[in-house]
C-alpha cells in the first residue's frame, strides 16, 4: 500500500517547470556586468576643448529630422524658456537658445531605435542683455570638433527655426 500524493501528476510537472524556469532566471540574472563604460555614447559625447555647456539651461524641446537623418535638442535659459512657452512673438531680453544636432544611428541595444551619434552641430542664439531685445547674436558651430561657421547663408531660416519651436510638455 502506498500514500497518495495531494498532487496528481499534471500538477507536479507543472511545479517542476515553473521551478526551473525561476531557477534559470535567478542564475542568468545574477551575473557581474562591468562594461558599464562601453554603455556610454562616446559619438554623441561634446570633445573636451569645446566650450559649450547646457549648465544652467534647461531641455525647451527635442525633435527629429527623418529627412536629414538628424535628431536635435533645444536648451534654454529661463527668459528663453518663457518666451517659447508664451505665444508672444516680441523676444525677451536675456534669451539664450543653444540648439544642439547629432546624425542619428541605430542603437544596438534596442531594435528599431535610434539614438544620436556624430555631434554635427552647435547653434548658439542669444538676445540683447539689458537694452534693445531685438538684436540678435547668432553662431552655428559644425563637426565633431564644433569649428565657427563664419557662413551666414540660411542663418534667418535657422533662427526663425529655434524661435519657433514650441517646449515640449513634460509632468
Amino acid at each position: 500500500m502506498y500514500l497518495r500524493s495531494r498532487f496528481n501528476n499534471n500538477s507536479m510537472i507543472n511545479l517542476t517547470c515553473r521551478l526551473s524556469a525561476f531557477f534559470c532566471l535567478l542564475i542568468c540574472s545574477c551575473n557581474n556586468n562591468n562594461d558599464v563604460p562601453d554603455n556610454i555614447n562616446e559619438k554623441a559625447s561634446f570633445p573636451y576643448s569645446a566650450k559649450f555647456s547646457t549648465a544652467g539651461l534647461k531641455v525647451i524641446t527635442s525633435f527629429i529630422d527623418k529627412k536629414a537623418g538628424t535628431m536635435s535638442t533645444l536648451y534654454g535659459n529661463e527668459p528663453a524658456l518663457q518666451k517659447a512657452i508664451s505665444l508672444n512673438q516680441s523676444m525677451v531680453r536675456d534669451a539664450l537658445f543653444k540648439l544642439v544636432t547629432w546624425k542619428q544611428q541605430p542603437d544596438e541595444h534596442w531594435f528599431g531605435a535610434g539614438i544620436p551619434g556624430d555631434l554635427q552641430s552647435v547653434e548658439i542664439l542669444k538676445t540683447a542683455p539689458g537694452g534693445d531685445s531685438g538684436v540678435l547674436n547668432y553662431q552655428r558651430y559644425q563637426g565633431k570638433t564644433l569649428v565657427l561657421n563664419t557662413d551666414t547663408m540660411h542663418q534667418s531660416e535657422r533662427i526663425k527655426l529655434i524661435l519657433s519651436q514650441r517646449p515640449s510638455v513634460m509632468p
